[in-house]
């Protein structure tokens, strides 16, 4: 498998990663057993399913930034014939409309014929009489166990903009539990030993003030376009909405 642009591609990294792999299949098994499960006992028919994940094991730059290797999570949902509102959930289909896990409960609910209430600040993404898709998915970064920081981004699908209010901190600040994933141990020992390419060794600096990436050109998140003339546009919109829901 491809490493991530901004580790460096080494035996310990890729154990790590491998380690991670093995665990998902272990998963994909789990939920197969789970589906076998409600087939035997006559519910499949009845059931909807929903199967997502948090942000996966601890390895740098996943679990607690604000990159999309951060915030993107699996989501998958299984609704079966009969209750699936027309043109929704067709099987083996992919819908790339932006969702966040506040959307979740909205969605349960919609699909059970509840009304959604109106304090809820997700929206619901199946089922009938849905409003109007949502534009931007945002996230924060305040707290990482022992370790503070202040991070807003917000993404429009494709660019992500990412505002650091702390820039002084590094974005690796040293966290005990993240420091048990051997990865972050030997990034840490190359980038002492200068032996890390730019964009492997910006992890160990301080950050600039904001950031802008292209996922569709960029997916690792590893060019910063923030002071790109070609994209002074889309940054302006993008820190005008993050400021307005910081």
């Amino acid at each position: 498998e491809r490493i991530p642009a901004y580790l460096p591609d080494t035996p310990g990294v890729r154990r790590d990663f491998a380690k991670f792999y093995n665990a998902m299949e272990s998963m994909d098994k789990e939920l197969a057993f789970r589906l076998r499960e409600l087939e035997e006992a006559g519910l499949a028919d009845d059931t909807i399913v929903f199967f997502w994940s948090d942000h996966g094991v601890g390895l740098p730059r996943s679990k607690r930034w604000n990159y999309e290797s951060g915030t993107r999570a699996p989501l998958i949902v299984h609704i079966p014939e009969k209750w699936r509102t027309p043109g929704q959930a067709k099987p083996g289909t992919v819908d790339d409309q932006l969702v966040s896990f506040l959307d979740l409960a909205p969605t349960v609910l919609n699909l059970a014929g509840v009304p959604v209430p109106e304090h809820f600040q997700g929206r619901a993404f199946l089922g009938p009489n849905l409003k109007a898709p949502r534009e931007y998915i945002y996230s924060c970064h305040d707290r990482m166990d022992e370790r503070y920081d202040l991070v807003r981004s917000v993404t429009d699908g494709r660019y992500v903009y990412v505002r650091n209010y702390m820039p002084h901190l590094i974005y690796g600040q040293h966290l005990n539990y993240m420091w048990q994933t051997p990865t972050t141990r030997v990034w840490e020992q190359l980038h002492k030993e200068g032996k890390l390419n730019a964009a492997q060794d910006k992890f160990w600096n301080p950050k600039p003030p904001e950031e802008l990436f292209d996922l569709q050109s960029d997916p690792d998140e590893v060019v910063n376009l923030a002071d790109s003339k070609e994209h002074a546009e889309i940054k302006k919109e993008l820190r005008v909405i993050q400021a307005n829901h910081a």
